[in-house]
């Protein structure tokens, strides 16, 4: 997701009528949701934005609005016996848990709930491994 484009829509003196934005403008504002976007009203005021829009409404988004991150999963793998994904080269699984953009260690296999799970460390993910069940390694996006 653009993040210059979202700072943009947050701003009351760019604001334009819904029927004149982009298609990635106007998509932006759909997936944050009328909870997350003002309305300009009649009265001349920002207001929550929660009725039906039309195309020649102005709505922004709220200030304090953060997309959701978009996120990576790379497989966990054995080379040369040792734990690793490639991202964007072969990384030891023991180095991840220090970079800034990883978020966690992740299996998803049919269980009750069918969601997916976070395993604590990276002894849990060679347990799960020699089980021969899939663990991915999670990274937000860089937006």
């Amino acid at each position: 997701m653009d993040k210059a484009l979202i700072e943009k829509l947050k701003m009351p003196e760019l604001a334009q009528p819904l029927g004149l934005l982009s298609k990635e403008e106007h998509g932006i504002l759909t997936r944050a949701g009328k909870e997350n976007t003002l309305f300009f009203d009649a009265s001349s005021k920002w207001v929550s934005a929660s009725r039906t829009w039309w195309d020649n409404d102005v709505i922004i988004l709220k200030p304090d609005y953060k997309p959701e991150p978009e996120y990576e999963d790379c497989k966990v793998f054995v080379c040369g016996g040792i734990l690793g994904i490639d991202h964007p080269t072969f990384k030891p699984l023991y180095t991840l848990p220090g970079l800034p953009d990883f978020e966690g260690f992740f299996r998803n296999f049919p269980t009750e709930s069918s969601e997916t799970v976070q395993l604590t460390d990276v002894d849990a993910v060679a347990k799960v491994i020699r089980q021969g069940k899939v663990v991915a390694a999670r990274f937000v996006k860089e937006g």
